[in-house]
């Protein structure tokens, strides 16, 4: 438990820092697992059971039941849509002007009875506090406060970095081929890889 805590810490810091959540990781975490344990860990001449996928994997059967039917109709993992990311995509879609620019929002309820940015974030999530947003998004340079107060929102910042997708594929390559290597190594599996 020791080494696993160790390899996935700056993963996790990684998707934290990039607002993937436990939940979604969790949902495919549940299909990975019933994807390698169906392929990789078969009884010759014998059907795999979402029973016995559950008794390897410890995911529900309900679950087994649908994630299979997901790998077998070819359905791709969602993307993740964290919760920034929908609120971005909503104060975008609905809380722009008329040049599409995003406007700014004030942080609690106006006389003016427009919308403000608690009611926004409440819109969405409830689970969340507005501040707790507001003050992640000021650390992450996502918002800023304008010369009246309000928080502006700079769409700009979820947009992917140039390069970002052949960083993300070599991340992806790498860390695959090195983790593949050392499982191989650590299961005592033969001809060993350097």
């Amino acid at each position: 438990m020791r080494a696993l805590r160790h390899v996935l810490r700056p993963l996790v810091h990684l998707l934290v820092a990039r607002q993937i959540t436990l939940p979604f990781l969790t949902n495919l975490l549940k299909g990975l697992f019933v994807e390698v344990a169906e392929r990789d860990f078969p009884i010759a001449g014998k059907r795999q059971t979402d029973s016995r996928l559950s008794l390897l994997t410890g995911v529900h059967r309900k679950d087994i039941k649908r994630l299979r039917a997901e790998l077998r109709d070819g359905l791709a993992v969602p993307p993740a849509v964290s919760l920034g990311s929908q609120l971005v995509a909503r104060w975008n879609a609905d809380y722009a002007d008329e040049t599409g620019a995003p406007v700014p929002l004030p942080v609690q309820d106006t006389e003016g009875g427009g919308p403000s940015f608690e009611e926004f974030v409440a819109s969405v999530s409830t689970d969340i506090r507005a501040r707790s947003v507001l003050d992640e998004w000021l650390r992450l340079g996502v918002v800023s406060f304008d010369e009246h107060g309000r928080v502006a929102l700079d769409s700009g910042v979820f947009a992917p970095r140039k390069g970002m997708e052949e960083m993300l594929s070599y991340f992806g390559r790498n860390l695959h081929d090195h983790i593949a290597a050392a499982s191989h190594n650590v299961l005592g599996e033969s001809p060993p890889f350097v």
